[in-house]
C-alpha cells in the first residue's frame, strides 16, 4: 500500500518538475525576446495546466475520504485548477494553439480584438466606449 502512494507521489512531482522547467524557459524567452516565446509560454501554460490537474486529482485519491472534507485543502487545489484553467485557458486550447502555430496565433487575436471593439457581447459594459 505504501508503495503505491510514494508511486503516485514520484509521478506528481515529475509534472510539477516538468511544469517548473517549462516555466522558467518561457520566462526566459519573454525576457530575452526570443521569437517563439508565445509558443514557449503556450507550452508552458499546457504543461502546467494538466500537471496541477492531474496532482490535485492524485492528492484527492492519495486521501481518499479526506480529501474532500472541509478539515484538508485538497478539494480546494481541484477546485483552484479548474477555476485557473478557464480563466487562463485549458491545456488544450493552448496545445491548439501551439499546433496551429504562431501565425493563426496573432491572427486569431487581431480578429477577437476587433469583435470585442465594434460589437461588445450583451450585457457587458465596451470600456472602449466613451
Amino acid at each position: 500500500m505504501f508503495q503505491a502512494v510514494k508511486h503516485r507521489c514520484a509521478d506528481m512531482a515529475v509534472r510539477a518538475e516538468a511544469a517548473r522547467s517549462l516555466l522558467l524557459y518561457a520566462a526566459l524567452a519573454l525576457r530575452d525576446g526570443l521569437p517563439d516565446a508565445a509558443s514557449q509560454v503556450s507550452a508552458a501554460k499546457a504543461q502546467a495546466g494538466e500537471a496541477a490537474l492531474e496532482n490535485a486529482r492524485a492528492n484527492i485519491q492519495i486521501h481518499g475520504g479526506y480529501g474532500f472534507t472541509v478539515e484538508y485543502d485538497a478539494h480546494f487545489y481541484l477546485k483552484r485548477c479548474h477555476v485557473l484553467n478557464r480563466v487562463m485557458g485549458s491545456p488544450r486550447a493552448h496545445l491548439s494553439a501551439l499546433i496551429a502555430g504562431p501565425d493563426s496565433e496573432s491572427e486569431e487575436s487581431e480578429s477577437a480584438g476587433d469583435e470585442r471593439a465594434s460589437d461588445p457581447s450583451p450585457g457587458r459594459r465596451n470600456p472602449r466606449a466613451g
